[in-house]
């Protein structure tokens, strides 16, 4: 899933704004992708 993560961040990279920090950005990227997943 963190390689998920970063594929889909490099492949938006020009879209995204992060206004927080980016450790941040990624955590709830990662947890949010993690829930999704064990939803399905």
């Amino acid at each position: 899933m963190v390689q998920l993560v970063f594929s889909q961040l490099w492949e938006k990279r020009e879209h995204i704004r992060i206004s927080g920090s980016e450790r941040s950005y990624l955590f709830t990227s990662i947890r949010n992708m993690a829930i999704s997943q064990w939803r399905k």
